[in-house]
């Protein structure tokens, strides 16, 4: 199976979790399963509710290295939810 294949079935469970409300398993999935890179990716590709939604499920550990593949849009709005401690701890 391929990279791309591989990430294609991870993102696959991440819905099906989402859909179903297992939000440990979508908490595992974007802190364990997928690269900064995926999780900053499908950040950007969905809807602002279901954004915040999975923004709250990255664990601390991750938020910095996910916040350096966003846009500077969405950077920008995921800083500004945050508090000055929270980003000087991303960072």
């Amino acid at each position: 199976m391929s990279r791309g294949e591989h990430q294609s079935k991870k993102l696959k469970h991440l819905g099906a979790a989402l859909e179903s409300g297992a939000l440990a398993q979508v908490r595992r999935i974007l802190n364990n399963d997928l690269q900064a890179a995926d999780v900053a990716h499908l950040l950007e590709s969905s809807p602002p509710k279901e954004r915040n939604l999975l923004w709250g499920l990255i664990d601390d550990d991750n938020e910095g290295e996910v916040l350096q593949n966003l846009s500077d849009e969405l950077q920008s709005w995921v800083m500004n939810r945050m508090s000055a401690q929270e980003v000087a701890n991303a960072m």
